[in-house]
């Protein structure tokens, strides 16, 4: 497995992240876009463990979050996001060259991912989506929401405390631990990031025959964050080019849960089942 940063030019900004390389033929490459809040560097061992699977694993910090520029939290404009999201994907075939691409969302970045299917229908080999935002599991007040959307318009990157408790994210006490010890970890949300996303989530919801498959969509069923019946509730509206998996009593971060390993053996399964198809 070989190790590389990366640097990806997007406007005006370069966004950093890393890529895990398998040595040998790979089998494909796998494309990141993380959630809120985080970065790439979380995504280590998810990282080693595809590179070591046969998968490039490739992902950049979003504008706002980790090692990239930004106030913290602020994405931009949708707009700017579907770029990140396009420019991500090649620069994941550039660093595996010849690969098949798959793409691979989490969280906020999952909303992102099932927005950037139907809106922009790509060509890849197939989707991964994880406890994706489309609603919140406990909503924000509906006044909330309409004053943060004036507040969007008016001043887009006012910013705020976006009151995650890290201890939703799993149910290993040691995931919590070092999501609050890590200095690239912040918890703060703009106001046009809360809105762009949520309208995105809502939007997708309403429009799920512009989804093409394969997607793999996972979520555990007690997540307090996002909800899971809305991911259950998409996948049955897409149909059958959609694979629902939802982990009994797994928590928010899948891939960080006490049953990871089940989790990301599942998902490689269905990457090499796609593989060979």
């Amino acid at each position: 497995m070989i190790l590389r940063e990366v640097s990806l030019k997007c406007g005006r900004e370069s966004l950093l992240g890393q890529a895990w390389v398998p040595i040998g033929e790979p089998k494909g490459v796998v494309c990141l876009i993380h959630g809120l809040g985080e970065h790439v560097g979380r995504y280590e061992h998810v990282g080693k463990f595809f590179a070591n699977s046969g998968y490039g694993f490739m992902g950049v910090d979003l504008p706002g979050h980790g090692r990239s520029p930004g106030p913290r939290g602020h994405l931009g404009s949708f707009r700017r996001i579907m770029e990140v999201v396009r420019e991500s994907i090649r620069e994941a075939q550039r660093q595996v060259p010849g690969a098949q691409c798959f793409l691979y969302g989490h969280s906020m970045g999952g909303g992102i991912v099932l927005n950037f299917l139907a809106r922009e229908n790509p060509s890849l080999a197939g989707t991964v989506v994880t406890s994706p935002w489309l609603r919140l599991a406990v909503p924000v007040p509906k006044g909330a929401v309409r004053v943060l959307g004036v507040i969007s318009k008016i001043w887009p990157a006012f910013a705020q405390p976006n009151r995650l408790s890290s201890a939703l994210l799993s149910r290993d006490p040691e995931v919590a631990a070092r999501y609050d010890a890590d200095p690239l970890v912040h918890n703060m949300i703009t106001a046009q990031t809360f809105a762009e996303v949520s309208r995105a989530g809502e939007w997708v919801m309403g429009h799920p025959e512009k989804i093409k498959g394969p997607l793999l969509l996972m979520h555990g069923s007690d997540d307090a964050i996002t909800d899971p019946a809305a991911s259950e509730e998409l996948a049955r509206r897409i149909g059958p080019s959609c694979t629902f998996r939802k982990w009994d009593g797994f928590y928010h971060e899948l891939h960080n849960e006490l049953g990871q390993d089940k989790v990301l053996g599942f998902l490689r399964a269905w990457l090499d089942s796609r593989h060979e198809s």
